[in-house]
């Protein structure tokens, strides 16, 4: 076994004891020094920022931890961030039942879902016309359901790998017109909540956070 990888996990252990002794700064601290942090780490870190009353800090651990966390890790994670929103009056939102399958099938590369996906239209397109000879109607609407649900998954997926998310970090933020503070404020967003980044023009990301759409400095939030 590499040295790096016992050292990496001697720091994970020794952080989850500090954090069972309640040391919660001194446990956040050494998970930090983890060079490879897993979803397990990241897990542990957002519970140590969340103990430390940092919930910005929380939310972005944890959704770190989120893009690569099992599913059993997965459903805890989701559970955190809507006990989070709760306590702190935000939006709660539970995941989307494909976001679950999505997460299930994490470890399926995504050009695999894509071979799948235009293997199956292949296959429905060579046999639906025996399929309509014996009129095999219910093995079509079968296959086009499981069709269905392959496309929404390779976009779900395309999504997720090129949706940026962003986390409020003050207390409240506000969102300009434009990427500049001369510009006229449009709505302010609250401590720890999670916006979508739709680009980014210099210093400035143009964010949304529900319906409201806005420019904020990137030193008011963290990149996830």
């Amino acid at each position: 076994m590499k040295p790096n990888t016992i050292t990496n996990q001697e720091l994970f252990l020794t952080g989850h004891a500090l954090y069972n002794d309640r040391l919660y700064d001194q446990a956040l601290a050494t998970y930090q020094l983890i060079s490879d942090k897993g979803a397990a780490a990241w897990f542990n870190m957002g519970c140590c920022a969340y103990r430390l009353n940092n919930y910005p800090e929380a939310r972005l651990y944890w959704k770190r931890a989120e893009r690569q966390a099992p599913t059993s890790l997965y459903y805890d994670i989701h559970y955190n961030m809507r006990f989070l929103d709760q306590q702190l009056g935000l939006p709660v939102i539970a995941p989307a039942k494909i976001e679950i399958v999505s997460n299930k099938m994490q470890y399926v590369p995504f050009w695999g879902l894509q071979l799948l996906f235009l293997s199956v239209w292949v296959y429905f397109f060579l046999l639906i016309k025996r399929w309509a000879l014996y009129r095999r109607y219910g093995t079509v609407i079968a296959l086009l359901s499981v069709q269905l649900l392959l496309g929404y998954l390779v976009w779900h997926r395309y999504r997720q790998m090129h949706d940026v998310v962003v986390i409020a970090k003050e207390s409240v933020i506000s969102l300009y017109a434009g990427a500049d503070k001369r510009y006229h404020v449009v709505g302010q967003v609250p401590s720890a909540a999670q916006m979508q980044r739709l680009c980014k023009c210099g210093d400035w990301y143009k964010v949304q956070y529900g319906e409201l759409i806005g420019w904020t400095h990137k030193d008011t939030c963290f990149d996830v």
